[in-house]
This record gives structure tokens, sequence and C-alpha cells, in this order.
């Protein structure tokens, strides 16, 4: 999908019918996904825009900018109803799943915090080795509820707090302590997954962390990778049921999906050369994916599979073409070589009528008697 704006980020509404585009022009271009044409834009920010979410009604958008600002903005009528400035770069957003007037915001050199529209901000008291709000690489998101916040530091340490109190309930230490890079949370199921700097996907079941509790130890339930090339990863995001892991490559436009039970690699989508993934987005009930490469959204879906029996009972397919021998008189309307029935056979002696015609053949110059003979 190309709308002459450089897409740097994008996200699907709650029903995946609408996906938003945050270009590089401030501008938020939105697509209807059926028809896949461009149904509205408008701009929100003066810079090129870091992140967006959707607001779980579908009626609102979040959005965030390099001019370190985020804005609320109507759908509908395309226009701006709030905009607060932030401390620093914001990196990722999120639109509470319940509640729309609450976000959780992540910065690039700043704690993360909870924010209200009211511009009631809350910083997540994340422990520190220094005694400073400035810190890097913190990721975070809601759990599927909105109950709980879960976190990953640049040490490899998992937190999950509390919302209402934001108290810290359980905690643990990814093997390796690798710093993670991405953290993403299961549309449905009790799963979330981590991407850290060893270039693993490990994922977590969140009631087995907060059985752990503080300081725990927990391991995976399964890790995926590409141990051949050791593949490095830009994006990371589960599938509409939450069966699949999708991961975009950071070096080049590939995409490796596996399977979340037994961690198969199932496919390996390749893009154009030269391209790099952007930002990678799962639609949240079909079997398809948009990602962003050179500032478009490319679709990946299923090709379709054509039934044709359907339509011809006694049609047999074929893995390759073949040369058809066609039958004689096969596709001729009157069989001209079948043999005439013993029942069908005329007696010529019976029916014979005799006649003599004088015919002048003009052409030649001379007049001849011709002798016909008809069967009735």
């Amino acid at each position: 999908l190309d709308s002459g704006h450089l897409a740097l980020t994008c996200r699907f509404n709650r029903w995946g019918t609408l996906v938003v585009a945050g270009c590089n022009d401030g501008y938020l271009v939105i697509y209807d996904f059926v028809t896949r044409r461009m149904v509205k834009k408008y701009v929100t920010h003066m810079h090129a825009i870091t992140a967006v979410s959707w607001s779980r009604d579908g009626k609102y958008l979040l959005s965030s900018s390099f001019d370190e600002t985020i804005v609320v903005s109507d759908v509908v009528a395309g226009e701006i109803v709030n905009k607060f400035s932030m401390p620093s770069i914001v990196n990722e957003i999120q639109m509470h799943p319940v509640k729309k007037d609450h976000y959780l915001i992540c910065f690039l050199q700043h704690m993360p915090m909870l924010m209200t529209i009211d511009d009631q901000r809350t910083v997540i008291p994340i422990e520190t080795e220094k005694n400073t709000t400035e810190i890097s690489g913190i990721v975070a998101s809601f759990d599927k509820s909105g109950s709980r916040i879960i976190c990953g530091n640049n040490k490899g340490k998992v937190m999950i707090y509390e919302v209402d109190s934001l108290s810290l309930i359980a905690s643990f230490v990814v093997t390796g302590s690798h710093p993670i890079r991405t953290l993403v949370v299961a549309p449905r199921g009790d799963f979330f997954l981590t991407n850290s700097n060893d270039r693993i996907i490990r994922v977590f079941t969140l009631s087995t962390v907060l059985e752990a509790g503080v300081d725990g130890t927990v391991l995976p339930n399964q890790k995926v990778q590409d141990s051949v090339n050791r593949t490095s990863w830009k994006v990371c995001r589960f599938s509409g049921d939450a069966e699949y892991i999708c991961a975009g490559s950071s070096g080049s436009h590939s995409l490796y999906i596996w399977e979340r039970n037994n961690g198969s690699l199932v496919k390996i989508l390749q893009g154009s050369k030269g391209e790099q993934v952007a930002d990678l987005i799962w639609h949240p009930t079909r079997a398809a994916a948009f990602s962003i490469s050179n500032g478009k959204l490319l679709l990946w879906s299923q090709s379709p599979t054509e039934n044709w029996s359907a339509f011809a009972p006694d049609f047999k397919e074929l893995d390759e073409n073949i040369e058809y021998e066609e039958r004689e008189s096969e596709f001729d309307v009157e069989d001209e070589d079948r043999s005439i029935p013993e029942t069908e056979n005329v007696n010529c002696e019976d029916q014979v009528d005799l006649t003599v015609i004088d015919q002048k053949l003009s052409e030649f110059g001379y007049t001849t008697k011709m002798r016909w003979t008809r069967c009735v």
C-alpha cells in the first residue's frame, strides 16, 4: 500500500478492519483492509511518528513522534483531541485494553510511565543500579486484561507490576541476562514473548511467572531462533490466535514464522533484496500480516486454493502438464465415421428414382445428359 507518504509504523484496530500507518512527515494514514484503499489521512505531528495505538472502541488514535509529544486524535473527525509534551523521545505507546483514557508510555532515555487523559503521570518504579530516572532500554506492555504491566530492562530482567498500586508482584531474570529488546503480549491465551540481544525469542506463561513471585526462577515454554544464520530480530509478533510467532530480521526483509507449541519453523517469507523491515503487525483474525519496508506497507497472506471439483465433480487435477490425445470424432457434433446399424440400413433397391436431367453447362460450351440416382 502506497499513499505518497513514507510509513514507519503500523497497527490494526481491534477487529482488523482498518490499519493505520504513522509516517515520516507526521501524517496518520488509515487504510481499509478489505478494499486495500486509503480511507482517511490527517497530520498530527511536525516530525516523524514513532508509534501508534488504537483505542478499544476504534474511535481514537494515540500517536508519538520525534518531537517529544504524544497526541490523541479523533479518527472520524481527523482532529487532534489532546496533545502532551514528554521528557524524552517516545519509543512505544499503548492505550489501555479497556480504559481509553489511560496510556502506557516507554521512552528512549527515561523510565516508563502511566498517564491519563487529564495529564496525571505516574512513573513506574523500576529498580536501577543508579538512583536516577535517566535510563534506557526499558520495554513494557499491558497484559491482555490491562490489570498488570510487564516490563523488561537492559539487564535481562522481567518485572510485573499491578496497574492500580504499581507494586512489584513478580520478577525473574532471563537466562544469560541479555538486554531485552522487545516484549509482546499475546492477544489470546496466557503468553508473552521476549526478544533479547542473544537473538533468541523466548515464550513465557504469565501464570507461571506470577506463581514464581519476586526474584523467582522461570524457564521459557518455548525458544525459537535462526540457528543457521544467527539472525537478529527487529520486531516480533504473535499471530491473532497466538498459535504462531512471526519475527522480522534486522538485516534484510525476511519474515520467519514458527509454531508456538513445538517451535518448528513453518515458513520463511523473503522480500526484495536490499530492503529492511521497519515494522510488522499480524491481523487479529486472519492469516495475514503487514510489514513496512522502504516506507511502504506490504501485505503477506496465504494464496487462495481453488477447488475446481466444485464446478466439475469429475475434474482431475494434474501436477504437471501432459499432452492430451484426442479420440476420433470426440468433439464432432455428429460422428461421421460411425457405423450404421442394420436397422438403419436403407434399401436403395426399393427406393431408387431415376431421372434424366438435361443440364446445360454454359461455361464449357456444350450440353450433356447426366444420370442421377436419388435414394428416398
